[in-house]
């Protein structure tokens, strides 16, 4: 008879676990997010004043202004792309 009681413990315990871990799973899950786009941010700002001080030798003038922060802050590498088109093309 003990057996079934045994049995009942082994299960909660694997589901409390299970729940725990999930729980934890989900509370880390946005700072990863958090993290990346950080990184995201802090790529396209470097990537943005590296151009800034050689594109010049290359023909392409990018201006330090808060339109060319914001567009490298919130778009990362692909805004800093985009920058550059838009200053080789337009």
């Amino acid at each position: 008879m003990e057996l079934p009681l045994l049995l009942e413990n082994i299960l909660l315990l694997g589901a409390v676990l299970g729940l725990g871990f999930w729980g934890i799973y989900l509370l880390t899950r946005p700072l990863k997010l958090l993290l990346s786009w950080f990184c995201n941010v802090i790529a396209g700002i470097v990537a943005l004043f590296v151009l800034s001080l050689i594109g010049p030798e290359f023909g392409a003038v990018i201006p330090l202004n808060f339109f060319t922060i914001a567009v490298a802050a919130l778009l990362g590498l692909p805004g800093v792309a985009l920058i550059l088109l838009k200053t080789l093309f337009f």
